[in-house]
């Protein structure tokens, strides 16, 4: 799953680059401002996906490591969420987008070496698509 989110991200991107460079083409089916609404409306689809995608893991992994609900085993592994109740897929999805905005975990804390180096690698992923999106945002200001 995590695999197939990054590759699909990074394919996304790549697909984007190019819309960038229609949107200076002259020759195109659709007019100029429905394109770029397109292209934009593309840009936060593939953003969602990629943080959804993520939170998805993070979800399985901590299930993975905890089979059993908290209050009848261990301490929890993986991710330790404030307060006693069992999490729910929203709390990933903020983990998640924690993650993906800030590059940093918020009130939620990793008690696994394999859980931090996705985390890790997700604020990198994360880091690169907004340069990526910024760059390419700049280069439409820039030379049009």
């Amino acid at each position: 799953l995590l695999e197939r989110t990054v590759i699909f991200t990074f394919i996304s991107v790549g697909l984007l680059s190019l819309c960038v460079r229609d949107v200076h083409s002259g020759d195109s089916v659709l007019p100029q401002e429905w394109r770029t609404l397109i292209y934009f409306a593309s840009l936060f689809a593939v953003w969602l996906q990629m943080h959804n995608g993520f939170a998805i893991y993070y979800a399985k992994k901590y299930f993975s490591l905890n089979p059993v609900p908290s209050a009848d085993g261990p301490n929890p592994q993986g991710f330790v969420f404030a307060g006693s109740d069992e999490p729910e897929f929203t709390d990933f999805l903020y983990v998640s987008y924690a993650v993906g905005l800030t590059y940093a975990m918020s009130d939620t804390n990793l008690e696994d070496s394999s859980v931090r180096r996705v985390v890790l690698f997700h604020s990198v992923v994360s880091f690169l698509f907004y340069s990526t999106v910024i760059s390419a945002v700049v280069n439409l200001i820039t030379s049009g």
